[in-house]
């Protein structure tokens, strides 16, 4: 998948920028790169979730239903060198626990967007949703994210893991618990 430029850069909003991405608002074109990523089976794997299955339609559809309750925060992960979509960030709905997920995009992986996209997400979290904490769950397996939420500040939480059965037919996988909570 190639990362793609966003349409009209004049009119897109930043909620926050650092030395490589920002975190702009998640626009509609912005379905179609998260929807190619979806199709990456390292992607399907870290998520325990498969939608190759699903069109692109049946997939706009999921996260544009009406009666889908909102993210609570959604950007797309610009490269600021050139405006090319890398990945999505976002936390889940209100009336779940603050779990923040991010997907870069398979090209733009080790790159050190993803580093920076959770800082700058937290941050925006912290001080403009006014969160005491933040969570993440992650697979065991997944060593690359497990090391970016460490590297972020994100301390590990047992009571938060959860054991579930891998749609991948791999048994039962543990997806760890971490947190994060705002600095006073």
């Amino acid at each position: 998948m190639n990362g793609s430029k966003a349409h009209d850069d004049s009119r897109r909003v930043f909620h926050a920028n650092g030395k490589l991405v920002g975190l702009a608002e998640f626009l509609p074109q912005d379905y179609e790169p998260f929807y190619q990523a979806w199709q990456d089976p390292a992607t399907q794997r870290n998520f325990n979730t498969t939608h190759d299955w699903v069109s692109y339609e049946d997939f706009l559809a999921m996260f544009t239903h009406p009666d889908r309750p909102p993210q609570r925060f959604t950007a797309t992960i610009v490269c600021l060198q050139d405006q090319a979509t890398v990945g999505r960030i976002s936390l889940a709905p209100a009336h779940l626990e603050p779990d923040l997920g991010i997907w870069i995009y398979e090209p733009f992986r080790f790159k050190g967007y993803g580093t920076e996209a959770v800082r700058l997400a937290v941050d925006y979290i912290f001080r403009e949703l006014k969160l005491d904490y933040i969570i993440a769950g992650i697979y065991e397996f997944n060593r690359p994210s497990v090391n970016l939420f460490t590297k972020v500040g994100f301390a590990r939480e047992p009571e938060l893991d959860e054991t579930e059965e891998s749609v991948f037919g791999e048994g039962q996988i543990v997806q760890l618990g971490f947190r994060l909570n705002k600095q006073i």
